[in-house]
């Protein structure tokens, strides 16, 4: 049970920035407050010369999770980034 609690996290952090948007350092910085990492990660993208005024940097959408049926409240598209997609034979059955 712990693997897969943890795994879901990393899954729902990668599903989260693929739904996400592109967003400057102030729209993010707005979104999320003062947070350390963000300083040292915008501070990395600039010594790269990466322009973090413009909307470079992907923002990841804020998720509202159903922990119990391991679904995303109100969003279809992360949805179905939570189940997948599978080709003949190796596809996982719909359990209702």
């Amino acid at each position: 049970m712990e693997g897969h609690v943890s795994t879901s996290v990393t899954h729902l952090g990668n599903i989260s920035y693929r739904v996400g948007n592109r967003a400057t350092a102030a729209e993010i910085r707005r979104a999320i407050g003062g947070v350390a990492p963000l300083d040292r990660l915008l501070e990395h993208l600039a010594a790269h010369e990466i322009d973090v005024d413009k909307p470079t940097v992907t923002l990841g959408q804020w998720l509202a999770i159903d922990a119990d049926r391991e679904r995303v409240l109100d969003h279809e598209k992360a949805n179905q980034l939570v189940k997948g997609t599978y080709r003949e034979p190796y596809v996982v059955p719909e359990i209702s």
